[in-house]
């Protein structure tokens, strides 16, 4: 019966996709599967503190990539603490020893941290923040690919992925690539 659940959990994800086979484009590592009602992108969803303000949308004509990259910006005056996450989720287990989370990014007046999270969740359910990236900006105006690495839980049930802006500013992110042991 598990593997009843499973075989119909992989059909779902695989009809929901694009005819090319590539993970990014299955799980909309690329932005370009638009959500109709809430015109985000669609398999993720907005985190962080409910007073935070800061505004998440598609943007096309800041891309590194396709039509779409993901813009987040932030109030002009917010507090230190306060971020805005953008999130994406999924409940299958991939075979292997190491996560590696790659992102295209852009920023514009940011006074704060921009991160790249991978948490994994255990069978056990117990959380575990594999892996976290600040990220030392650099030129505004320019897209850098930032990568971050975590090693691979034997029990993994679950992994996250997290896009943060923590402070003011903007920043864009775009052409998510998550490895598993080097691979797609």
């Amino acid at each position: 019966m598990k593997n009843f659940g499973i075989f119909i959990l992989l059909s779902l994800l695989f009809s929901c996709s694009t005819k090319e086979p590539q993970e990014q484009n299955r799980f909309n590592f690329g932005f370009e599967k638009k959500d109709p009602q809430s015109g985000l992108p669609e398999q993720w969803i907005l985190g962080g503190h409910r007073d935070s303000n800061y505004v998440f949308t598609l943007d096309a004509t800041q891309k590194f990539k396709g039509k779409y990259s993901l813009r987040v910006e932030a109030p002009k005056t917010v507090s230190p603490d306060i971020y805005g996450i953008f999130v994406w989720h999924s409940p299958l287990n991939y075979p292997g020893e190491k996560m590696t989370l790659k992102a295209q990014i852009k920023t514009e007046d940011v006074k704060g941290q921009v991160s790249l999270i991978i948490m994994t969740k255990k069978t056990d359910g117990k959380e575990i923040y594999s892996g976290e990236k600040g990220i030392k900006l650099k030129n505004a105006g320019n897209w850098h690919e930032y990568i971050t690495e975590a090693t691979y839980p034997d029990d993994l049930d679950e992994i996250y992925i997290g896009l943060l802006l923590k402070g003011s500013g903007k920043v864009w992110f775009d052409d998510i690539q998550l490895l598993i042991d080097g691979k797609d």
